[in-house]
């Protein structure tokens, strides 16, 4: 993509230097300043078009996450290019753990997560292909949280409804002893 960028924007840039360097093009701009202004904001625009997702694309390439989790917090630090955060939650804090399938045109892939009622908190433990029942009830004894369904995940995200007790007995989501 920065190739592509720039293919499109360096010769943008070439054209703005030369009009600047150009004695006859610089009359003739200081005549119709509104020409220089759409020059000006046309390349701006194109330069946008590209730097914005390519500062993004290096921002998601170049972070990092370390979660240390203890019977009593998680620790989080998150590691990008532009800084470090770090942040540390109650782990009674949490409401329990959820099992998320994503999919994608490349297939399914499953997700544990433990999930925070403020979705910026929210954990992901596991990434996997498959992820057996087993697994999410080992990881649930292991945290001493119930497990919740991945529909939580998404009230919680959207803050429309929270997690009660209630609705976790509801159903059967507790772990099964490992």
């Amino acid at each position: 993509m920065s190739l592509l960028a720039g293919l499109i924007v360096l010769p943008q840039i070439a054209f703005a230097i030369y009009v600047l360097t150009s004695p006859q093009l610089r009359s003739v701009i200081a005549g119709q300043p509104l020409i220089a202004l759409q020059l000006a904001v046309a390349l701006v625009v194109w330069i946008a078009l590209f730097a914005l997702p390519l500062c993004g694309l290096f921002a998601r390439l170049t972070w990092r996450r370390s979660v240390e989790i203890t019977p009593e917090h998680v620790a989080v630090s998150d590691d990008g290019a532009f800084g470090t955060t770090n942040w540390t939650a109650p782990l009674a804090s949490y409401r329990g753990v959820a099992h998320h399938i994503r999919s994608s045109l490349s297939g399914n892939r499953h997700e544990l997560i433990l999930v925070h009622p403020d979705p910026r908190h929210s954990v992901l433990l596991l990434v996997a292909e498959n992820i057996s029942e087993t697994d999410i009830a080992r990881m649930a004894n292991l945290l001493r949280m119930p497990q919740i369904p991945a529909s939580e995940l998404y009230r919680v995200r959207n803050n429309t409804r929270a997690i009660t007790p209630a609705a976790t007995e509801s159903a059967d989501w507790s772990a099964a002893p490992a």
